[in-house]
């Protein structure tokens, strides 16, 4: 199987020299050092703390879906259906609650931007009790000009804390696994095409991800990462779903595992793991980077405080933005971190 040039033997190594290979991983390491100087700087806080929201850089703005909030004491507290966007053209702007809500409160939906401008807001939790949270099989049409919402084609099934991502190239966007019963993880990807109003579904991966990472690769290949699974509280397994074949395979592993990770992609078969829950239920503040022809590594930069369940966004080439989340005791905050550099 051919990716980027390189020929692929398993499911851990390409076929480069091996010598070649130790190079290439000790160049990775002088180059994540030479930027870990650039730190993350505060930016303007929400105005409501939330975590496991749905977001999305659209139309010049960074805007934020739903979420939960919780007490100061940690404990689950309610699904939010507020909406706060904030000016990323704009000087000294803040955050802005806006008048257009979510049709019922929402937590672990995703979100994705498509090639017309316009923001697909995707399952999810609803409900007011922890006692009444179930999994959606909404779709949300989100206009960033007009901040007005509208239904969407709804997904072939109910399901939460799924990644979505879209091919550029062509408009399809994958809606990656996610949970489909509080303990269960959905081992399918559902895809819709650009224009289309009926979703269709992969076949069956062997193993699965829920509150993970995602970025799609070229030739409409989705790698998915970390996370959690059934009965595995964290992750640092990675899959790839090759969209043409209709096909699941193992791809390289992360450094430590992480459940409810941030993550980020600053380039094609680049990719960032922040942050996150490791399977003891502490949280991390590293940061992963992966470059799909060698592997992942340390990224030479670190959270200034253990985060996991928020978000994380280029909002332009050389910024990166962590939202929300939480710290302590699934505790959700309102905080905004930008680092700014030349190269991720």
């Amino acid at each position: 199987a051919e990716y980027m040039g390189t020929s692929l033997q398993s499911s851990q190594y390409f076929s480069v020299p091996h010598a070649e290979r130790m190079l290439r991983l000790a160049a990775l390491f002088v180059f994540a050092l030479a930027l870990a100087d650039a730190s993350f700087a505060p930016g303007p806080e929400l105005n409501v703390a939330r975590i496991q929201f749905a977001s999305a850089v659209c139309a010049g703005k960074l805007c934020v879906f739903g979420g939960l909030r919780t007490s100061d004491a940690g404990n689950h507290g309610e699904a939010l259906a507020s909406i706060e966007c904030l000016d990323l053209t704009a000087a000294n702007a803040s955050w802005r609650l806006l008048h257009e809500k979510l049709p019922e409160p929402l937590f672990a939906q995703t979100a994705v931007t498509l090639r017309n401008g316009s923001v697909l807001v995707i399952g999810g939790r609803n409900g007011s009790q922890s006692t009444t949270f179930v999994q959606s099989d909404h779709v949300l049409v989100f206009d960033p000009a007009a901040e007005t919402l509208r239904r969407g084609a709804r997904l072939p099934y109910a399901v939460s804390s799924a990644v979505a991502v879209l091919s550029a190239q062509s408009g399809r966007v994958f809606v990656t696994f996610g949970w489909h019963r509080n303990d269960v993880c959905r081992r399918t990807v559902a895809f819709l095409d650009e224009g289309a109003e009926r979703w269709n579904v992969s076949a069956q991966s062997r193993y699965s991800h829920c509150d993970h990472g995602a970025f799609l690769g070229p030739d409409e290949r989705v790698f998915m990462f970390a996370g959690a699974a059934d009965e595995a509280p964290a992750l640092n397994t990675m899959n790839e779903f090759e969209s043409k074949a209709n096909t699941f395979r193992l791809w390289f592993k992360l450094t430590d595992a992480r459940d409810l990770v941030m993550h980020a992609s600053p380039m094609p078969g680049v990719a960032l793991a922040i942050g996150g829950r490791d399977p003891e239920m502490s949280l991390w503040s590293s940061v992963e980077r992966l470059n799909v022809t060698v592997g992942w590594g340390p990224a030479g930069f670190a959270l200034p405080v253990p985060l996991a369940g928020g978000a994380a966004h280029f909002v332009n080439a050389t910024t990166l933005c962590v939202v929300g989340g939480f710290s302590t005791a699934l505790h959700s905050l309102a905080s905004m971190w930008c680092r700014t550099a030349a190269v991720f």
